[in-house]
């Protein structure tokens, strides 16, 4: 997604990582999911951890930008875009722009949003992304969001505007928002925006909170 802060323009597609940066933590906790019939990736970046999300759902939804999932980038490891990928890679995977999506009924077992939140430099923009993944998230599944709530190499971000849970930064012409969002922080942003909290704890710079929806008839 882009949003206008200050008049500048924050191209967070930017910030996404690819394969070869994945955590491990994150990764041992993606293994240790078990199947389910559907999953959805809120705000898969580059891919950053399909191949680990594939093998835990039966189907499985990538959802981003328009212009994350379009446009021309290196996608674990090959000159693609991330929809051509989804495509030639994951026959029971699909993606939908978010800006496109309209769930209707569609429900998920599983619902990853994994470093996203900390992207999102509009709090509207951010609470729009909550209440859609609280819609979709099958009452007797489960909605898992991962955060950093520390960064070795914040310190020259935190030299910016603060804004939000964090700081703009300006750097080689390009304008970006970097924040960190802590375990505490994390769990009232979700029971504010009507989830139910599961557990939450953290591991090293890593949180994870897992949540489900509250008053979501759809099982």
């Amino acid at each position: 997604m882009r949003y206008r802060v200050d008049g500048q323009e924050i191209r967070s597609e930017n910030a996404a990582k690819p394969h070869t940066q994945q955590s491990a933590v994150v990764a041992d906790y993606l293994r240790q999911r078990g199947k389910v019939d559907a999953v959805l990736d809120y705000g898969c970046g580059k891919l950053r951890y399909s191949d680990l999300l594939a093998t835990i759902g039966r189907r499985v939804t990538f959802v981003d930008s328009k212009i994350q999932l379009t446009r021309l980038q290196r996608v674990r490891g090959k000159r693609t875009t991330v929809a051509e990928f989804v495509a030639r890679n994951y026959q029971h995977g699909q993606v939908v722009a978010a800006e496109e999506w309209r769930p209707g009924r569609r429900r998920y077992d599983l619902v990853t949003c994994i470093n996203v939140l900390s992207a999102i430099a509009s709090r509207q923009a951010l609470y729009g992304t909550l209440e859609a993944i609280r819609a979709v998230t099958r009452r007797t599944g489960l909605a898992v969001f991962i955060n950093q709530h520390s960064n070795s190499r914040f310190k020259r971000y935190s030299r910016g505007k603060k804004h939000l849970f964090g700081h703009l930064h300006h750097a080689k012409g390009r304008h970006s928002y970097y924040g960190l969002l802590s375990e505490p922080r994390v769990v009232r942003l979700l029971t504010r925006r009507g989830f139910e909290i599961q557990r939450a704890w953290r591991l090293g710079e890593i949180n994870f909170v897992e949540a489900r929806p509250i008053n979501n008839s759809s099982k």
